[in-house]
């Protein structure tokens, strides 16, 4: 029974194509290629998700660009106040 189990070992045989061995290994080789690939392509967008973290709007400069458009408008509605008189003065 020993001897049975040692000449039942998996092998290959002739009948296996050498087309079939190429094949096998073409696909192995496109796979590992593919893999690659995807992998540069996954490090480019994680660059360029975090250069746009850095380049976000933060709430840092919506309180800059609110106190420079509060200082303007005050600046127009004193130029309009000082310009209004003068026009109801010449009427």
């Amino acid at each position: 029974m020993e001897n049975k189990r040692e000449t039942d070992k998996w092998h290959v045989g002739k009948e296996i194509p050498v087309a079939v061995i190429l094949a096998f290994f073409l696909q192995t080789v496109g796979a590992v290629w593919w893999a690659a690939t995807l992998t540069a392509k996954i490090e480019e967008l994680s660059y360029q998700v975090a250069a746009l973290t850095v380049d976000k709007y933060t709430k840092g400069d919506a309180d800059r660009d609110k106190a420079f458009m509060f200082q303007r408008m005050q600046y127009l509605e004193d130029r309009v106040s000082r310009i209004e008189p003068n026009k109801r003065d010449a009427k």
